[in-house]
């Protein structure tokens, strides 16, 4: 676990761009409005910046909010995330609501529960995108490839669309210069006003056999209860862990989740560098790394949901781990996981939240202890 923190934190620090300098900040909120010439390591609950940066930007956080100039690249993950200031690279976003309200110098690419391009937003590249709910109201320069719930376009494309989508709707302000493709079973919604250009064509949805309800309800008791004896051998085995996890959580959400993301976005883009830039020389050190973070990943959530369990239903006073509540916790998360898109949106949110926890815990219960200097 010690090389696995220590690799992490060198992995988060330079593996992404090795040969230019860093500046990290990392707290529970995070205000930053002074002009930064370095690439800009951000990872915190509550995150707004108004800086001019003149590097690449990464943030983690609970709510992010960016509002300065970014002369490279936008790496962003969070529960709420706003990106209204200029970029001229490109944007890779991940979060429950994304909103773009600025303009993008190359291309995007989102995966949110909610993607909301505002009316002033521009995309001068292509838009790749998963989101349950797309509201495109900006405009994009070139093409758009995205499997969306429901879509509703009222801005301008200057290519082609490829959509794989449930409900699709072409509003009175929309305009289509390219092709549109698209896979539903639902027939396009188009108000007299859009001015499609292209070709229009629906394609049948592939269509995935679903396996029989008894073989789904064994795959989550059999779920379920890995989860169960997983906390339950932990307690029994390590109930430290729990304990310090529990802690961190309870008294630094923010952070863990901002870290926690950060971890969970970042480590295989960094192993996969790592492999890179060493020539293929350090692939046994990323392959141990790899193995650590599918670790983590499962710990993760087990460990978040039981947490959250505890935190919610514990009643000893002062305690920070309970297990019964936490046990009672990883049943909940096992009924949420049956809630179609939900349960994948909690999942992701325990899985960083869980990364957070571990990585915290662990830095703390390694680093060693500050002494205090001496009285006379």
């Amino acid at each position: 676990m010690k090389l696995f923190l220590i690799t992490i934190m060198l992995l988060l620090i330079g593996a992404t761009q090795p040969a230019l300098a860093a500046t990290i900040y990392a707290d529970e909120e995070i205000r930053l409005d002074r002009r930064l010439t370095d690439d800009v390591y951000v990872f915190g609950g509550t995150v707004e910046i108004d800086s001019h940066i003149s590097g690449d930007l990464i943030v983690a956080g609970g709510n992010v909010r960016i509002t300065g100039m970014v002369d490279g690249n936008i790496m962003v993950a969070g529960g709420q995330v706003m990106i209204s200031g200029p970029v001229t690279g490109s944007v890779r976003a991940a979060g429950g609501q994304v909103t773009i309200a600025g303009s993008i110098g190359r291309d995007v690419l989102a995966g949110a529960g909610l993607l909301i391009l505002e009316e002033n937003s521009i995309i001068a590249g292509d838009l790749v995108a998963g989101a349950g709910v797309l509201e495109a109201d900006g405009r994009i320069d070139d093409d758009v490839l995205a499997g969306l719930g429901s879509a509703d376009f009222d801005g301008k494309i200057g290519g082609d669309l490829r959509l794989t989508v449930d409900s699709l709707t072409f509003s009175d302000s929309a305009k289509i210069d390219g092709d549109i493709v698209y896979r539903s079973d639902k027939k396009a919604k188009i108000a007299t006003a859009a001015r499609l250009t292209g070709d229009l064509e629906r394609l049948a949805p592939i269509e995935v056999p679903a396996p029989p309800p008894w073989l789904r309800a064994v795959g989550w008791l059999w779920s379920v209860l890995g989860m169960l004896l997983t906390v339950l051998a932990a307690n029994w085995l390590f109930p430290a862990t729990l304990q310090n996890t529990s802690r961190v959580l309870r008294e630094r959400p923010g952070a863990t989740l901002g870290l926690g993301a950060a971890v969970l976005l970042l480590t295989p883009i960094a192993s996969l560098l790592l492999v890179v830039f060493s020539l293929g020389l350090a692939s046994p050190l990323a392959l141990i790394i790899v193995a650590f973070y599918a670790i983590a990943l499962y710990l993760g959530q087990v460990y978040a949901a039981a947490a959250l369990g505890s935190a919610l239903l514990s009643r000893s006073n002062g305690r920070d781990w309970s297990i019964g509540a936490g046990v009672i916790g990883i049943i909940g998360f096992g009924l949420v996981r049956l809630i179609p898109f939900l349960g994948a949106v909690v999942t992701l949110l325990l899985m960083a939240l869980g990364m957070g926890m571990i990585v915290l815990a662990g830095w703390e219960s390694w680093r060693p202890p500050a002494t205090d200097s001496p009285t006379d």
